[in-house]
């Protein structure tokens, strides 16, 4: 939990999205890691957003980002 701090500095700046990204994966299966890396792959194939490799799950979004997703249709068809 150390980042966290960091991550709330770079919201300061005036950055509306802050990710965290992994420096290593050595603690992690060689089966956990491929699939990661498949994962990753496929998602910057499949949509526009730039999703730097090893992105952690961890990142701090500012009001107006979670604002704009919950306005995004849901294509639950409801």
């Amino acid at each position: 939990m150390e980042i966290i701090p960091q991550f709330v500095a770079k919201w300061r700046e005036g950055f509306d999205m802050v990710l965290g990204v992994r420096s290593k994966r050595d603690e992690e299966g060689f089966l956990r890691r491929t699939a990661s890396r498949a994962y990753y792959k496929i998602m910057r194939m499949m949509t526009s957003v730039e999703i730097p490799p090893n992105a952690g799950d961890f990142r701090l979004l500012d009001r107006k980002i979670l604002t704009s997703s919950t306005r995004c249709p849901s294509g639950t068809g409801s």
